[in-house]
């Protein structure tokens, strides 16, 4: 055998699973139990070899049969997908607000990366949006002009999505942005790209500007 290479027999894995079902059974299932400094070293460096494509897991997910299986076998119930999706939500809530201290040690110490994480995102779905409804200005009136010479607006930082016959405003107070985004890519029927400049004529010709009151 290998230097450092660990072989699991069926003898090694039926006595570690006897174990595991006595500690689960006494109820000290890693209570009092604490790893050395070399023993967490090793499992740092074994995580730092199976991340991102190293993972044998990369770019898969658990289809809904085994999502249904492991949520029985930890809870003892069947439940429904829209079910097992409200209890984690639920138990979400409930663990953010019975841990206030750790939640802020977390957003101190991974908030503006995951913020930076969120921004990058949402700017790549949105262009995806954008290239999705041609990437240009769609009025025929536009008269922005490109570095290549021809009219209609092509920089993505001018684009908007507009409603076709308005009502934006109502929908994307239901909706936050990143949901939006994935309804206007899954489709895009009723919606047009216009610069800035575009939209904001549109609505004051239609009067659209008053729909956000009530008008």
């Amino acid at each position: 055998m290998p230097a450092g290479k660990y072989i699991r027999t069926p003898e090694i894995i039926e006595k570690a699973r006897i174990t595991a079902l006595t500690r689960k059974e006494r109820g000290t299932q890693g209570r009092g139990w604490k790893q050395t400094d070399e023993q967490r070293y090793r499992l740092a460096e074994m995580g730092r070899q199976r991340t991102g494509e190293k993972n044998p897991f990369f770019g898969k997910s658990h289809s809904e049969e085994t999502r249904a299986k492991i949520s029985k076998s930890r809870t003892g119930e069947d439940r429904t997908p829209e079910e097992r999706k409200q209890q984690k939500q639920q138990h979400t809530k409930d663990w953010l607000v019975s841990h206030p201290e750790q939640v802020k040690r977390y957003d101190k110490k991974y908030l503006s990366n995951r913020a930076l994480n969120n921004q990058r995102r949402r700017q790549k779905l949105r262009h995806e949006v954008i290239q999705k409804m041609g990437g240009k200005c769609s009025s025929p009136n536009c008269r922005w002009v490109n570095d290549d010479g021809s009219t209609g607006c092509t920089d993505e930082r001018l684009l908007q999505i507009d409603h076709v016959n308005g009502g934006g405003y109502r929908e994307r107070k239901e909706l936050h942005v990143e949901a939006y985004l994935k309804m206007v890519l899954n489709n895009s029927f009723g919606y047009q790209l216009l610069c800035s400049n575009c939209n904001w004529l549109k609505r004051c010709i239609n009067n659209e500007t008053t729909l956000k009151y009530g008008g």
